[in-house]
């Protein structure tokens, strides 16, 4: 029998990747070719094919969608993330634990 996960406890790659993919497809339109090959290791801007207008959506989405905003830190580190998984990494570094519930 699965043990569920306790509340408040960090998502796991996956999960957070999973939310990146509905928020891809819904907010980047993205085509389900282009879902499917989403993985961690996928390039950031090149891999999700954002352009600086699709970068604000996508950050605004992630906000939204994980029910954080994003320090001027995190803000400054953007730029520096290279691929997917570094977006996972910030994602969970500041999800807070009553999001980590649903």
């Amino acid at each position: 029998m699965a043990h569920a996960k306790p509340c408040g406890a960090t998502m796991s790659d996956e999960e957070v990747l999973e939310r990146l993919r509905t928020l891809a497809r819904e907010t980047l339109e993205m085509k389900p070719d282009d879902l499917a090959r989403m993985g961690l290791e996928t390039p950031l801007v090149e891999g999700l094919q954002l352009d600086s207008l699709r970068q604000v959506m996508l950050v605004t989405s992630v906000e939204e969608q994980f029910g954080f905003e994003l320090t001027p830190e995190d803000n400054d580190r953007l730029p520096s993330l290279r691929t997917v998984s570094d977006l996972v990494r910030l994602i969970q570094e500041r999800v807070p634990p009553a999001a980590r519930c649903n």
